[in-house]
């Protein structure tokens, strides 16, 4: 996604949170069959999409500043938590 394709997972660990149908397609775990389906729509119907679109979708939701922000948000909430006590 970060170098503006659109993507295929697996549908394990907290993946799903991240990969809606706007940026790829999600498989079950373990599905060849599923997986070949993907990519065979991804070939022939997946409407394409500016690269730079997926690229800044990836860079709001992954980059350093941004998992940074997200930290920060979850300290702060555990200092505003735990400084009360």
């Amino acid at each position: 996604m970060a170098s503006g394709m659109h993507v295929i997972s697996s549908a394990v660990g907290g993946i799903s949170e991240h990969i809606s149908t706007e940026v790829g397609l999600l498989v079950p775990h373990q599905d060849e069959q599923a997986l070949f389906d993907a990519l065979v729509t991804m070939y022939t119907k997946y409407p394409l999409t500016n690269a730079a679109d997926l690229r800044a979708i990836a860079e709001q939701k992954f980059s350093m500043q941004s998992i940074a922000q997200q930290f920060d948000q979850v300290y702060q909430i555990a200092l505003s938590i735990y400084s009360k006590s």
